[in-house]
């Protein structure tokens, strides 16, 4: 008995002693560090409602007393309660109300019972069943809804095992049989139990219901004759009664937490810290499958876990040693399937199998295309917890499901042609998509690529192996646009060197645009050495083949990467021509539009403000007559960047804030990192710092995600620009650099293929040389700030910086001067200043 005198470590020191347990046995049945037990006895710590649990089994607490001993463990009740008791207050009927025990503590799913039970408290939800897979831990969770809730019901719980049950008429004996009870003669079974149940407050826990669907009316009867009873049900399938409320019991979060007791049990020297990256990866390969996950961790006894992860990737049969004291369809993952596979229609099983080819969910057309699954069938398996509903109007299969389904399909010998099929629709899918991506529907089209694009790679994988590599060519050409925007850089450069690494020596248009392509994500990631070559071998094919849509690619991509003006707006001017002489063609109506927005960055970058600035505003016009709803991002963006460039902080922060709304709503993360640098950049000014700094360190986290070599030096430069506002000097200085020795590392691969370029036509770099200035102004280091505000005047070469800076370094400049006369060091070179800041 609990007393008030005690305090809770008190009595848990005694209870742990009176059991004969040390600490250290007591910490590791409960999964827990010894100090942790040490602290809790010594009244330092609260157990988790989770260890509190644990520690309610291990000290033999009866199974009705867990939900009090919880709450006085975490001081939300008095020591007393525990010896006051909560049982079932009874009632004096025949039934005896009984709950299975545990012998292992109930883990996790806190949220889950919390909102069961509000459920069950709702007057009207009478029939609530909980819908998952096998193996889910359904039952486990239905047992503990049901204590908690026992004492609410003054009839008590009955809990009614029917995994053993295969006959419908034997329902209602196995209710009998589990409240000791026997039938009488003469009046039919069902008859016997609506009259035992009419009268009662109970509520009923019907236990593995799933191969006895034909008996669900028995349920809505016993509900119309019994208005004080409730039931629970745990099943595969929905009984799709009206009286039904659905709760699916998916993936456990707490599988981490599970797999260690589990181990501790079987090893109990199990390294839980040691082995926590192998864990995690068993719990993701088994999707979060409670039963899964203790079949993995029983292998602890024999093999590391990074072993046990790799056999279970391989091999579903791996997950079986099931104990002596476990039903036989819980011994093994495949027994467990099997029993739901022959629950299954002929149609649902051979659709089940094809589906296993996608990856990442998919559509219902997909569906019906790939595994000629029909609207009925797909609702049939998402009832009977083979098929699992996601937003968008989309389905999945749990890995292990696709695991099982798998091997079905290479059993019924369609593996070849379902594998096919998958890839004709998804290159057709992405043929279809990649036409929208210059047009107003390209914010739809990157959200429906982002859904599929597991689909994709296995699509792509596949078609590598086993189709003419010209599909493959064409896959991944429709893909560019989504990888490029969706900042999938590495990967769709991988995918492309690997499709022209099997394209045959032949010319063709496909291959010449996949090297355009391939040049363009090398260059984004400064691998300029490998980018030049391929963008000239690209543009020369392009000429040979006289074909005008290879021409249009490759002359964008020479407009984008020539430095010089004339050569730039050369190669625009004709792409340009040479779509508005197909303007009936959707293919070059839609791309005129890109290549009119990227002429204008050149614009931009030229100095040629006016054109740019008239020409982005006709844009903006045009594209809201359009309702587009991604595009328009970029010509808004660069008005917002025309706006901070002349000191207009105001209208720069509405139009760039727009921008970076416009391209978090579509997941473009190369828009994202873009822009937010642009944001960023305007809150700096504004004196906006937490903002500023916030945003600038996601965009240099979206860089370096994407690989992108050019934008981590100038977001550095904005971030040390920051650090002097914030009067942080140091971080100031270790922000210029990093910024320099990244320019200096780009600064050597440009010059491996252009020996022409000093790497001062980027304004980026030159915007550097000022902040640079500026911090060796706030550190009190006058020559040095000196020498780069003169660097950049004698280097300018037309570029303008923005006029919240000029305004900067104006300002320091007269304040130096005041000070002293300074001159700065003569005859330094860029490489000079970049490495300044080195030494």
């Amino acid at each position: 008995m609990m007393m008030e005198t005690y305090s809770f470590g008190e009595w848990l020191k005694q209870r742990r002693k009176a059991l004969r347990f040390t600490q250290k046995e007591v910490a590791a049945q409960v999964f827990c560090s010894t100090a942790m037990i040490k602290k809790i006895e010594a009244d330092e710590r609260q157990p988790s409602v989770e260890l509190a649990q644990a520690l309610a089994a291990t000290l033999q607490l009866p199974p009705e007393q867990h939900p009090i001993f919880v709450e006085i463990a975490r001081g939300e009740r008095p020591l007393d309660a525990l010896a006051e008791g909560r049982g079932s207050r009874g009632a004096g009927g025949s039934f005896a109300s009984s709950l299975p025990t545990s012998a292992t503590p109930f883990i996790g799913r806190q949220a889950e019972l919390i909102e069961i039970t509000a459920k069950l408290h709702q007057p009207e939800c009478r029939l609530l069943t909980l819908l998952g897979p096998g193996g889910m831990g359904k039952t486990r969770l239905a047992i503990e809804v049901a204590r908690q809730v026992q004492a609410n019901f003054a009839d008590g719980v009955l809990f009614v095992p029917l995994a053993a049950v295969a006959d419908t008429a034997q329902i209602p004996q196995a209710i009998f049989q589990a409240g000791h009870l026997s039938l009488a003669g003469g009046d039919p079974p069902p008859s016997q139990i609506k009259r035992l149940l009419q009268r009662r407050q109970m509520l009923l826990v019907l236990d593995n219901f799933e191969q006895l669907s034909d008996g669900a009316t028995l349920l809505s009867e016993l509900l119309t004759v019994a208005p004080q009873l409730k039931l629970l049900v745990t099943s595969r399938e929905r009984l799709n009664l009206a009286e039904e409320w659905l709760f699916p019991v998916s993936a456990l979060d707490e599988a981490a937490l599970l797999f260690g007791q589990t181990a501790v049990r079987v090893q109990p020297d199990f390294d839980v810290a040691g082995e926590a990256t192998a864990v995690a990866e068993i719990c993701q390969l088994v999707g979060g499958h409670p039963l899964a996950v203790e079949l993995a961790a029983s292998w602890t006894r024999f093999m590391p876990c990074a072993q046990i992860a790799a056999q279970i990737a391989q091999d579903l049969d791996f997950l079986a040693r099931g104990s002596r004291n476990t039903p036989e369809r819980h011994h093994s993952l495949r027994a467990l399937f099997d029993h739901s596979w022959q629950l299954l229609t002929p149609a649902e099983q051979n659709a089940l199998a094809k589906l296993s080819v996608f990856h990442g969910g998919f559509a219902p057309e997909q569906a019906t295309a790939v595994a000629g699954a029909s609207w009925p069938v797909l609702l049939g398996l998402v009832d009977k917890s083979l098929l699992e509903t996601q937003g968008d109007n989309r389905f999945d299969l749990h890995p292990l499901t696709r695991q099982y389904a798998a091997t079905k399909l290479a059993e019924s010998g369609q593996a070849a042609a379902a594998h096919a099929a998958h890839f004709a629709a998804y290159l057709s899918l992405a043929k279809h998509l990649s036409g929208w991506y210059t047009s107003p529907k390209a914010a739809e089209s990157f959200h429906q690529s982002a859904h599929e694009h597991d689909n994709y790679r296995a699509a792509l994988q596949w078609g590598l192996e086993n189709e003419p590599i010209a599909l493959v060519l064409k896959f991944v050409n429709h893909l560019f646009v989504f990888w490029l925007r969706g900042g999938y850089w590495q990967e769709g450069e991988r995918w492309l060197k690997t499709a022209v690494a099997q394209a045959p020596p032949q010319e063709s248009a496909e291959l010449c645009i996949t090297l355009a392509q391939q040049s363009v994500f090398a260059a984004l990631q400064g691998h300029f050495a490998e980018a030049n070559p391929k963008t000239q071998r690209a543009y020369q094919m392009a000429r040979r083949l006289e074909e005008p849509w290879p021409l249009v690619v490759t002359l964008q991509i020479q407009g984008q990467s020539r430095r010089d003006k004339e050569g730039s707006l050369a190669a625009f001017a004709e792409a340009i021509a040479i779509c508005q002489e197909r303007l009936d063609d959707p293919q070059f109506s839609g791309f005129l539009g890109s290549l009119l927005g990227l002429q204008r960055d050149r614009f931009m970058g030229f100095g040629m403000l006016a054109e740019a600035k008239a020409s982005f505003e006709a844009s903006v016009a045009h594209l809201r007559t359009l309702g587009d709803t991604f595009w328009i991002a970029y010509p808004l963006g660069n008005l917002g960047r025309m706006a901070l460039h002349n000191g207009d902080l105001d209208r720069a922060h509405e139009m760039i804030s727009e921008s970076v709304a416009i391209v978090r709503s579509s997941g473009n993360r190369g828009g994202i990192a873009d822009w937010l640098l642009r944001l960023g950049q305007v809150q700096l000014y504004r004196g906006e710092l937490a903002e500023a700094e916030q945003n600038l360190q996601e965009t240099l986290r979206l860089y370096e995600e994407t690989d992108n070599a050019f934008g981590p030096p100038g977001v550095l430069s904005n971030l040390a620009l920051l650090a002097v506002e914030q009067g942080d000097l140091d971080t100031a200085v270790t922000y210029i650099q990093d910024c320099f020795s990244r320019y200096s590392q780009l600064r050597e691969s440009v010059r491996k293929v252009d020996f022409s370029s000093d790497f001062l036509e980027f304004g980026d770099t030159l915007d550097s040389l000022l902040h640079a200035g500026l911090v060796a102004h706030a550190q009190g280091d006058w020559q040095t700030a000196v020498t780069f505000f003169t660097f950049f005047e004698n280097n300018e070469r037309g570029y303008v910086a923005i006029r919240p800076l000029q305004e900067k370094v104006t300002a320091a400049k007269a304040a130096i001067a005041h000070k002293a006369a300074v001159t700065p060091a003569k005859q330094l070179t860029l490489d000079d200043l970049l490495n300044f800041w080195q030494t």
